[in-house]
């Protein structure tokens, strides 16, 4: 069977367009997920995004680069998580074993749990409680600490 040079150029951008709105769901997915986990601002009933991508990348639309908090969360869904799990899964699990490393990947004087408390941005030092940390480490404490985090 012969294809008409049109007819492979169309097939060829239908692959290119599924592939790409695929990978699209897949990372907008992990941000869904992000979002329900760490009890961020969901989507308007407009689409609006009230959760960006710069919770994990550098960029407002994603990609790369990824930001210090991205990049322990990557390290740790690729190193961490159980590989025969679903991806949906193993990002829940790397959420919440990233915050158990009380790191402060944007070096801030904040480790991730609580900006992720606070509901500032844990890879970005502009973005910080305004509490001081034992305070809000209190109130994170009595909020349940850790475990208000666990994936369901």
């Amino acid at each position: 069977m012969k294809l008409s040079l049109t007819r492979a150029l169309t097939l060829v951008a239908l692959t290119v367009t599924g592939l790409l709105f695929s990978a699209g769901l897949a990372k907008n997915t992990y941000r869904l997920a992000a979002i329900a986990q760490f009890k961020l601002s969901p989507d308007t009933d407009d689409g609006t995004r009230l959760t960006q991508c710069t919770y994990c990348h550098v960029n407002s639309s994603g990609n790369k680069p990824w930001n210090p908090f991205g990049i322990n969360l990557q390290s740790t869904f690729r190193n961490e998580t159980d590989t025969s799990l679903s991806n949906t899964v193993r990002i829940k699990d790397a959420l919440y074993k990233v915050l158990l490393k009380k790191l402060d990947s944007d070096n801030d004087g904040y480790y991730d749990a609580l900006e992720v408390f606070s509901k500032t941005l844990p890879g970005n030092d502009s973005s910080k409680p305004s509490l001081e940390a034992a305070k809000l480490e209190a109130q994170f404490k009595d909020a349940g600490g850790f475990a208000q985090y666990k994936a369901p």
